[in-house]
């Protein structure tokens, strides 16, 4: 159950740019809250419209409004056809 902590989320993302390291943790403020997502680089391919193209799986770890597409922008690897933040 969610409560118990026993369910993980996992989102898979297509972000701009190619994300190094392979993999990471994103600690940031989300308003005055932390907020922390866990990620994974599954592919990085070449892209004619941003260069590199990163295949993500992102883990959040903390529940804030937004939170993925915050944190990826906040990176400089935005979350590529989020309209909110494109």
């Amino acid at each position: 159950s969610f409560r118990n902590k026993w369910v993980k989320k996992m989102y898979i993302a297509i972000v701009s740019g190619k994300l190094e390291p392979q993999e990471g943790t994103i600690n940031d403020f989300i308003g005055d809250k932390m907020a922390i997502t866990k990620y994974v680089v599954r592919k990085c391919s070449r892209s004619i419209q941003y260069g590199w193209i990163s295949t993500v799986e992102l883990y959040p770890i903390t529940g804030r409004k937004h939170q993925l597409r915050r944190h990826m922008q906040s990176i400089n690897h935005p979350i590529i056809g989020d309209r909110r933040l494109d």
